[in-house]
């Protein structure tokens, strides 16, 4: 037989046994809503994984960019280094024209002097001809 003590005891741990079981249940519960946050950060994790995928590609591609840049940075001439180079293409091309118009005057000269000797070498030589009475044909 259980003395008064004894049941007391079992009472008491019949209630604690209870407690434990309602705390276990919520636990439970707790545990379920926890796997849920644990699947909903598994989800936000792989969309992270994908934008850190397409971050990478930005990143490149901003890489490649800069380096383009950089390329045209260095290699790219001045609104006004271009103008200077046309002026100094005009000039150089006005020369070479003046140059050109010069030698066109001067064999235009020349070609007026050789007619001029042409005609009084003809005319001397008709002269001649007939002086020694050669027809010329």
């Amino acid at each position: 037989m259980e003395t008064k003590t004894e049941k007391l005891i079992l009472k008491k741990l019949d209630s604690i046994d209870g407690r434990l079981d309602g705390i276990d249940g919520r636990l439970d519960g707790i545990d379920g809503r926890l796997d849920g946050i644990d699947g909903r950060l598994d989800g936000m994790d792989s969309r992270l994984d994908g934008m850190d995928s397409r971050f990478d590609g930005i990143e490149e591609n901003v890489k490649e960019n800069r380096t383009l840049i950089e390329f045209l940075v260095e290699n790219s001439a001045t609104k006004e280094e271009l103008h200077t180079e046309i002026a100094e293409s005009e000039t150089r091309m006005m020369t070479h024209i003046d140059g050109f118009m010069k030698l066109h005057t001067n064999l235009a000269t020349e070609i007026v002097a050789v007619q001029s000797k042409n005609q009084r070498l003809e005319k001397n030589i008709g002269h001649i001809a007939d002086h020694i009475e050669l027809k010329l044909t």
